[in-house]
């Protein structure tokens, strides 16, 4: 193993501890986010009002149904109420998604300032001790080294370990005749 492969396992490492505190810092948004819309009653609500506005595309089709054709827009056309109410109505949950977008600022509420910003400081502070362990390891004199300093540590390098104890073989595509490389002291000369 090369200390530039050891360099590329801590990299490696690095990845995927930050892919993990990405994952657990959605879980923890989401758990937040999901609190607050149970605490303001945003499902009951938005079912309420999706109630009331599929009651109202009736009223209107029914209404709609009974003019005569030449004087109806088709409900379908740009503009008509018929179209504007699609919106809150297509879907189960489409006035929740519009309250949510549009009325409900669930990323201003302190809750969700406090788990970002914690999971933001664990970030800034997890890559300043990467960058500080790359240096560290790049600054001592080979792998062998690297790698007894990240045991200490307490990183499990056994995976890595087994990988080094199989050596890549390459198979040569031209067989090189040595006598012309003039390898050692077996120089002849011809």
């Amino acid at each position: 193993m090369t200390k530039k492969e050891l360099l590329k396992w801590v990299e490696q490492q690095q990845e995927k501890v930050l892919d993990e505190l990405t994952k657990k810092r959605n879980e923890a948004i989401d758990a937040c986010a999901n609190k607050i819309m149970e605490d303001i009653g945003l499902d009951d609500i938005a079912t309420k009002i999706q109630a009331k506005f599929n009651e109202i595309e009736e009223m209107l089709s029914t209404w709609q149904a009974g003019l005569e054709k030449d004087i109806a827009m088709p409900p379908e056309y740009y503009n008509t109420t018929h179209w504007k109410l699609q919106g809150f109505i297509n879907g189960p949950k489409a006035m929740k998604e519009i309250l949510l977008l549009r009325d409900i600022r669930i990323r201003e509420s302190k809750a969700y300032q406090v788990i970002a910003k914690k999971y933001e400081e664990l970030e800034v502070n997890i890559r300043h001790e990467y960058r500080t362990l790359y240096a560290n390891v790049q600054g001592l004199k080979n792998a062998a080294l690297g790698m007894e300093y990240l045991e200490s540590l307490g990183f499990d390098l056994t995976k890595l370990r087994e990988a080094d104890a199989k050596p890549v073989t390459t198979a040569l595509s031209v067989p090189i005749n040595t006598d012309y490389l003039f390898i050692g002291g077996n120089k002849n000369e011809n």
